[in-house]
């Protein structure tokens, strides 16, 4: 009789096991309607002021996930001429008529890779708040028209390690990624005469800039696919 019971009672335990066991793997298997595999995104302000100083930034980043609760986001950035560079060139060949006039060059890229580790448990990557490590480096050349033809310019470079803290919402397939960084910078500028012939340049009337800490504010815009 004991081992009767005994058996009902494994049996019971096993049932409430298996039907434990069908209920995570359905958790755990379920399709949130909020969870895209990619995000696509970039920041029109940018184009405005961009990463470095008298730039326009064109900026691409990609968001791919790689598990639940994590992704993988890269970007790429193309530099250009910034609005306050077109600015200064039209006040100075406005003031010096006749003379010869004086056009810029700017030319440069960024790389940037973070790894996103979002908090919730009730949605899935990429929805939410999130944690990221993030890397990023950024090479520019300034330089006149003139200049630049003859191999004369600014070299500017900058490194960045940074910790963020973000939230990305979506609205049915488009997205507004908004975050906070603190970290470490290290941005050099210096003077290419020639390319036997470089003088390191100490800037001091950017505040800020060529400080190590490093604190941002960011968004980007974008649609997942």
């Amino acid at each position: 009789m004991r081992g009767r019971k005994n058996i009902a009672l494994c049996f019971l335990v096993l049932d409430f096991l298996f039907a434990s066991a069908q209920d995570t793997a359905k958790t755990v298997l379920r399709k949130d309607p909020q969870k895209p595999d990619a995000v696509l995104k970039t920041n029109p302000l940018a184009m405005i002021w961009g990463h470095v100083p008298f730039t326009s930034e064109f900026r691409f980043v990609d968001e791919l996930t790689t598990a639940r609760w994590q992704s993988l986001q890269f970007g790429v950035s193309v530099f250009g001429k910034s609005p306050v560079l077109y600015l200064l060139e039209e006040q100075y060949n406005h003031k010096h008529k006749g003379q010869r006039s004086i056009s810029y060059e700017v030319h440069g890229f960024r790389f940037q890779f973070a790894y996103k580790f979002y908090l919730s448990r009730k949605r899935f990557a990429p929805c939410g708040w999130y944690l990221a490590p993030d890397v990023s480096f950024s090479t520019v050349k300034l330089s006149t028209v003139h200049g630049y033809q003859f191999g004369s310019y600014i070299q500017a470079t900058q490194y960045n390690l940074n910790v963020m803290i973000g939230k990305q919402s979506f609205r049915k397939k488009f997205a507004i990624d908004y975050f906070f960084g603190v970290g470490w910078k290290q941005n050099s500028w210096q003077f290419v005469y020639s390319p036997t012939r470089i003088k390191r340049l100490d800037i001091k009337n950017i505040p800020y800039y060529f400080e190590p800490l490093n604190i941002f504010i960011g968004i980007n815009f974008g649609k997942a696919y």
